[in-house]
């Protein structure tokens, strides 16, 4: 098993993933995280580009980008609070906003709701990845529903059970 978690969109093209390199020892159980949002789309190169757009078969798909976090420092409870909106969401599909980790130097929040932005709805809402760092700010956006909320709480939960399992 991995200690780390992912989101997936509905559209299965990108995905939010969390990699848990070690919790760090001190009294506030901190994780040392490693973040990567990333995109796949079909091959932009290739001849048949404009015949692929209602493609379902993935095998051509390329990265159309990635981005990696590589020292994202977040409380363990915040994960477990996370948890928590991610399970309040799959009843009542209330948009939410959650700030991951705000340490200095680094910051990285998620809103989960309809966005103006994209095809979204109460439903099928945006998740929204706003992270400001050193010499970085970005915002990623994408479309989940409660079938990408619920493996993310899956995942979520057995990562940090395998976490907490880990010798200190």
């Amino acid at each position: 098993m991995s200690l780390s978690w992912t989101i997936p969109s509905n559209s299965g093209h990108d995905s939010f993933t969390c990699k848990f390199e070690r919790l760090l020892p001190s009294p506030l159980d901190i994780v040392l995280c490693e973040i990567a949002i990333a995109t796949e789309f079909i091959d932009r190169a290739s001849d048949k580009t404009c015949k692929q757009f209602g493609r379902t078969d993935r095998s051509s798909y390329l990265r159309e980008h990635r981005v990696e976090l590589n020292q994202i420092l977040i409380n363990r409870h915040q994960l477990t609070r996370l948890g928590d909106c991610f399970q309040s969401w799959l009843s009542d599909q209330l948009p939410f906003r959650f700030d991951l980790a705000a340490e200095p130097g680094q910051t990285i929040s998620m809103r989960v709701g309809p966005s103006p932005n994209l095809i979204s709805s109460i439903h099928h809402p945006a998740l929204i990845i706003e992270y400001a760092g050193i010499g970085l700010d970005f915002t990623s956006y994408t479309v989940i529903d409660q079938s990408c909320v619920q493996c993310a709480l899956d995942d979520l939960h057995r990562a940090l059970e395998l976490l907490d399992s880990q010798p200190r």
